[in-house]
């Protein structure tokens, strides 16, 4: 299987269960794999044949910056469904929010969140 991969996409989104984290946002980094054949598009190089990977992480963007979850957990199911809703190519994703500011207090990178969907 083949994949194209969006990493350490960068955003401001209000999302977090405590109210401090959707009152005043905080970072996220996203990363995306998208599960298809690329075979075709390599074969014509017709960019119709292949995933606007700019409408991908316009995608991403909407949902990071534009909408407000209580859980991480819930934002990556809403970007996975939302691109494999949109782009029948795609026959699975994978979708890792990471959250490098955390209520946790410690010394740590960051916490994340990484799920897989494919087509049923």
């Amino acid at each position: 299987m083949d994949k194209l991969i969006l990493k350490s996409c960068k955003f401001y989104g209000y999302h977090g269960s405590a109210e401090n984290e959707r009152m005043f946002g905080q970072s996220f980094i996203v990363d995306v794999e998208l599960y298809l054949d690329t075979r075709l598009a390599g074969e014509t190089d017709l960019v119709s044949d292949a995933v606007d990977y700019g409408r991908v992480y316009d995608i991403i963007e909407d949902h990071v910056e534009n909408e407000s979850f209580s859980l991480i957990e819930s934002l990556a199911e809403k970007i996975s469904s939302n691109v494999l809703e949109e782009f029948a190519i795609v026959n699975g994703i994978l979708v890792r929010i990471k959250k490098p500011q955390s209520k946790i207090m410690g010394k740590y990178d960051y916490v994340a969140i990484e799920i897989e969907r494919f087509r049923e």
